[in-house]
């Protein structure tokens, strides 16, 4: 791991700076975040080594195209696109130049996600059958003080929460169904669900709600019992950041309830990415899911867009297969 890994912040000043200066301080590998770059400055600067990309989400992607041509690594605060076709062209920019690019994949390194991973993995609930996820946005989108617009938008942040169950069934899904209640496939306003069909049978429901509520986690159900995880998708350094529970239920119906204090993901992701530049290895949030996550959401994305009105006046389900 790189002792003195030296970053280059690209983002506005204000408190999100001010956090990764922070976090960077806490981290085994960070040197500095040498300053403020609200423009692209850092991207040929010989002395910044890797860069923390804090910019709205339509601004990403060329950002992270130019910093790699530049062969400077990048992590994104957040997904940096959700088209497949962009992320293919990312991909394939990155391996040319042999530089690494992630997101930030805070849900999956959290301890308690770990802990599920592991479960699944020694067959804690037999084989997995279906994973059914329930996010009301708002609580996404970060308390009034912390309100962050992107975490609200299902076409953005359900890039990350889709990534999440993605690594849960440890598969890629073949197809999918879409149903939207209200509004359209590109309006951020609306209610959406999507049902995602996995090898070996599998299914994976999403169902993403604009209203108020208290619904941010999942449920897995084996063969063997189930296992639950309600405040999975909470974000971890807002307001709402909370101690995260798990579940575990055995086919006899005996429970086991696991806690996890507060953990602030941050400093495990900056070392892990500063770990990877030595020794490269995928990452969650890395290449594979930049591309995988794109392309499942798309996936949704397409099959709702092809619903049609109803004699009810919603919206029917519609399939969607990857070619």
């Amino acid at each position: 791991m790189k002792s003195q890994l030296r970053w280059g912040f690209v983002g506005p000043a204000g408190a999100r700076r001010d956090q990764f200066h922070e976090t960077v301080r806490r981290s085994e590998s960070g040197a500095s975040a040498p300053s403020v770059h609200p423009n692209i400055t850092p991207l040929s600067q010989s002395d910044v080594d890797a860069i923390y990309l804090s910019v709205p989400f339509d601004e990403r992607a060329i950002l992270v195209e130019r910093a790699l041509e530049h062969g400077k690594p990048v992590l994104s605060e957040g997904p940096i696109t959700a088209d497949p076709a962009v992320a293919n062209r990312i991909r394939d920019l990155s391996i040319l130049n042999a530089v690494p690019v992630a997101e930030t994949a805070e849900y999956q390194f959290h301890p308690q996600h770990e802990f599920v991973l592991e479960l699944l993995r020694d067959g804690g609930i037999g084989e997995v059958r279906e994973i059914h996820a329930q996010v009301s946005a708002p609580l996404l989108a970060g308390s009034d003080d912390d309100f962050d617009p992107e975490r609200h938008d299902p076409w953005v942040a359900g890039n990350t929460v889709l990534g999440s169950l993605r690594s849960l069934v440890a598969s890629e899904p073949v197809d999918a169904v879409g149903w939207c209640e209200d509004g359209s496939e590109s309006d951020a306003e609306s209610n959406f669900s999507g049902l995602l069909r996995f090898p070996r049978g599998i299914t994976a429901s999403l169902a993403w709600s604009v209203r108020p509520g208290y619904g941010a986690g999942y449920v897995v159900l084996g063969t063997e019992g189930t296992i639950e995880a309600p405040h999975a998708f909470l974000p971890v350094t807002s307001g709402y950041g909370c101690q995260r529970v798990v579940i575990q239920t055995d086919s006899s119906g005996r429970r086991r309830e696991n806690y996890f204090d507060r953990f602030d993901t941050s400093v495990r992701m900056i070392d892990a990415f500063a770990d990877a530049l030595e020794r490269p290895r995928q990452l969650p949030g890395g290449l594979d899911d930049i591309v995988a996550n794109a392309t499942t959401l798309n996936l949704v994305r397409a099959a709702v867009r092809r619903t049609a009105p109803t004699r009810q006046g919603g919206r029917q389900w519609n399939l969607s297969r990857l070619a």
